[in-house]
């Protein structure tokens, strides 16, 4: 019976001896042509273990099998592409010119370029004669198929490792920009005025405190002193013990903030009870009231506090942005307010919510950010209390 075997076309020149020496141009694909040997970044190849050691092996082939010199060579994603010289059975000397090096540094080529490719030139050239042992063009070919069913194999137990390792930092990436955030968020909460958070939407303000002490509310029994009057328009007092630092002009000084909203006890009013300017001549034991002012009410602490002025976190535009140094206002603003700070990027979702709090227990700032990149999502949770005891 005879059988009938499809007729394939061959690559072969007719009539040539490829067991003879010359330059062969090789070709090797991987199975299903999978990328297994690296990857093209911004037009470049990036090798990976694999792909560096299919570099390595061609780089080895001449000192592995005497009679044979290697080319420029490509390694790419799918494929490898070599030039191969085979020297063993000339009969008399001669010489061999090469229009490039062989391969090198394997970040240092173009896509579709070889791969350490130099400068346009002849490589030195070199005689040769003599009679080596050698191998055949057959033994070759089945030593790289070999090496490429072993890449390939090889790439299997590679892939998933590596791909891990990249989605674990894309996520702890994602993890630490979350933080941040919200601890920056969480100091400038904690420097509030007492009783000055207020929430709309994704949007949290406060009225943030520079500094604060207590004001001298009876004279001293030896030296009198300079007291805090509420009875009548005032325009200085001593601060029992010092500040940290030297308070400047245009900063505000707040006495018994209780509420942001309302007309009394309220810092964020359009005409406050609770809040006057400081003046340039203020030291850190005394305070200058500029213009003079009357408090209505008394701290029953005796507490006063320095604040700079009000501060905004907002998630806008898949991003949590920081503004401060805009005026204060009776309604929570959520725009013009100036120039923003970004604080971080890839935010998808965010959420604040304020519990004021009672006379027993502090107030309970509630945060919540989703960032988002290249498919992985992150959610964190994140609560401060807040004192707001005035």
């Amino acid at each position: 019976m005879t059988t009938t075997l499809p007729q394939r076309r061959s690559l072969r020149l007719r009539g040539y001896d490829y067991s003879g020496s010359g330059a062969y141009f090789v070709t090797i694909c991987t199975q299903d042509r999978a990328a297994l040997f690296g990857e093209i970044v911004d037009g470049e190849m990036r090798l990976n273990a694999a792909g560096q050691m299919v570099l390595e092996i061609w780089e080895s082939l001449p000192e592995r099998y005497p009679g044979w010199d290697i080319d420029v060579c490509v390694v790419m994603p799918d494929h490898f592409h070599g030039i191969l010289f085979r020297q063993d059975r000339l009969d008399e000397k001669f010489e061999i010119t090469r229009r490039g090096t062989p391969c090198g540094c394997p970040n240092a080529g173009k896509a579709g370029q070889a791969q350490g490719l130099a400068m346009p030139g002849r490589h030195k050239t070199r005689p040769y004669g003599g009679k080596q042992s050698g191998f055949t063009l057959i033994e070759l070919i089945v030593v790289i198929v070999i090496v490429g069913i072993l890449s390939a194999l090889g790439g299997q137990f590679i892939v998933a490792p590596v791909t891990g390792y990249v989605d674990l930092s894309r996520r702890a990436k994602l993890v630490d920009q979350a933080e941040m955030a919200m601890r920056r968020m969480q100091r400038d909460i904690r420097h509030a005025l007492p009783n000055s958070i207020r929430v709309t939407g994704n949007y949290i303000e406060m009225l943030l405190t520079e500094d604060g002490g207590r004001y001298r509310r009876y004279p001293d029994p030896g030296s009198g002193g300079d007291i805090l009057d509420f009875s009548v328009v005032d325009t200085s007092f001593d601060v029992l013990g010092s500040l940290s630092r030297q308070p400047t002009a245009g900063q505000q000084l707040i006495v018994y903030n209780v509420t942001t909203a309302g007309p009394s006890g309220n810092a964020y009013a359009a005409v406050a009870d609770n809040r006057a300017s400081i003046a340039g001549t203020s030291t850190t034991d005394r305070i200058d009231l500029s213009p003079a002012f009357q408090f209505a009410n008394a701290s029953p602490s005796q507490r006063f506090f320095v604040v700079d002025g009000p501060v905004t976190y907002a998630c806008e535009s898949n991003q949590l942005n920081r503004y401060d140094g805009y005026t204060i206002s009776p309604a929570q603003p959520t725009s013009g307010m100036g120039t923003a700070a970004l604080v971080t990027r890839g935010i998808s979702d965010c959420e604040f919510t304020y519990d004021p709090g009672a006379t027993q227990r502090a107030g309970l700032v509630t945060m919540r950010l989703t960032l988002e990149e290249q498919g992985e999502t992150i959610t964190l949770l994140h609560q401060v209390h807040v004192v707001n005891a005035p």
